[in-house]
C-alpha cells in the first residue's frame, strides 16, 4: 500500500514539474552583477534552481544551528547522572 502511495505521489509531482516547465518556457538572460558573465535559461530552470538553492542553504544553516544544541544535550546528560537519586 505504502509502494503505490509512493508511485501515486512520485508521478504526480513529475506531472505538476512538467507542466510547469511547459508553462514557462521563456527565455530569460541570467547577469552576473560584478562579473561580465551572462547566462540565457528558461524561467523554469531560474526558478527551480532558485527554489533548491534556498531549500540547501536553509536546510544547512538548520543544521549549523543544531550541531550546539546536540553538543550541550550530551552534556547535559552526562550532568543528570550526577545527580543524587533521592530527589
Amino acid at each position: 500500500m505504502i509502494k503505490a502511495f509512493k508511485i501515486i505521489f512520485s508521478v504526480l509531482i513529475a506531472l505538476i514539474l512538467t507542466v510547469f516547465a511547459v508553462k514557462n518556457s521563456h527565455v530569460v538572460a541570467i547577469n552576473l552583477w560584478p562579473l561580465p558573465l551572462q547566462f540565457k535559461l528558461t524561467l523554469s530552470l531560474v526558478l527551480i534552481g532558485t527554489f533548491t538553492v534556498g531549500a540547501v542553504a536553509g536546510g544547512l544553516l538548520v543544521w549549523i544551528s543544531q550541531i550546539t544544541k546536540r553538543l550541550f544535550k550530551d552534556k547535559a546528560k552526562v550532568d543528570y547522572d550526577h545527580l543524587p537519586r533521592d530527589l
